[in-house]
């Protein structure tokens, strides 16, 4: 895969997760799975040296970039800390997605803004993903198609977004958070129909004061954008 060859113009995505959910069965399946639960496992094996903790990456440009404006506050400067072995841009990872028992995942690494990974139903034959942030492509049938990050309504895949939720969270205790639904409406256009105070949590795994997992849990806000 040669990564020049993705174009830098945000062109229509002719692939993406809910491809796999085309025919009613599986789509009838997704939508149940949403008034159920959803959750997004993120596991992070740092591939880095001991001295390699850097500063937040700056480059992360995403359709969100709207709302990155913060002030730097002490919770601020904690969070950056947490994301501080992330930041490097150079780890595996292994997403795991729930949905009502059916379960599919994603596994791979990134290097800087190019991921490498395979997206799979269990079960099912795995796809291939590779290409930068802004560009991703799908390999299906041997054939390389343009395509979408595998992720409904809360790109996972973007680290300074999970940044950003964190921040505007209420801490419960050391490794639980909570987020209203009408907050997540400040911080992601996927969410901009959002207006109630149903609560959303996210749960931390943390090690030598840095992140190595994250556990959200967002049914209530995609409960509310179904109008279910």
């Amino acid at each position: 895969m040669n990564y020049n060859d993705y174009d830098s113009d945000g062109n229509k995505k002719n692939y993406n997760f809910s491809d796999m959910m085309s025919d009613k069965k599986q789509r009838s399946r997704l939508i149940l799975a949403f008034y159920a639960v959803v959750i997004i496992i993120l596991v992070i094996m740092i591939r880095v040296g001991s001295g390699s903790n850097t500063t937040q990456n700056n480059e992360e440009n995403s359709k969100d970039n709207s709302y990155n404006q913060e002030i730097e506050t002490d919770d601020n400067k904690e969070v950056q800390q947490l994301f501080s072995l992330i930041d490097t841009n150079n780890y595996e990872f292994n997403y795991t997605l729930n949905f009502d028992n059916e379960i599919y995942i994603a596994s791979g690494k990134r290097n800087n803004d190019k991921f490498s990974f395979t997206f799979v139903k269990e079960g099912e034959t795995p796809i291939e993903f590779l290409g930068t942030k802004n560009n991703i492509k799908a390999k299906v049938n041997e054939e390389e198609q343009e395509a979408g990050f595998p992720y409904q309504y809360l790109n996972y895949f973007d680290n300074e977004l999970l940044k950003r939720i964190i921040k505007n969270s209420s801490k419960v205790e050391d490794e639980l958070y909570v987020i209203t639904n009408s907050k997540l409406k400040t911080i992601s256009n996927d969410f901009h129909s959002l207006e109630s105070d149903s609560l959303n949590t996210i749960k931390l795994t943390i090690k030598n004061n840095t992140i190595i997992g994250i556990e959200i849990d967002y049914s209530n806000a995609i409960s509310e954008l179904l109008n279910r």
